[in-house]
């Protein structure tokens, strides 16, 4: 095996009810049932990201109106 493929084999368990959704979701998407997992857990860590970046932000302008003076 060539030393540059970085992709593993990992066998998944599914309901019959989320197959079917994953498989028409790739339909939909143009892409194979793999790639549609795939796509799907990496946006689930791309928008996990903005998330904590979003509440961050959120906590540092509250933080910012706590200390504003009042009129």
């Amino acid at each position: 095996m060539s030393g540059t493929n970085n992709t593993v084999q990992y066998n998944l368990r599914l309901t019959e009810t989320m197959r079917t959704r994953l498989k028409q979701s790739a339909q939909e998407n143009e892409r194979t049932l793999n790639a549609e997992i795939v796509s799907r857990l990496e946006k689930s860590y791309e928008l996990n990201g903005e998330l904590l970046q979003a509440i961050a932000d959120l906590k540092a302008e509250i933080q910012s109106l706590k200390e504003k003076p009042t009129a």
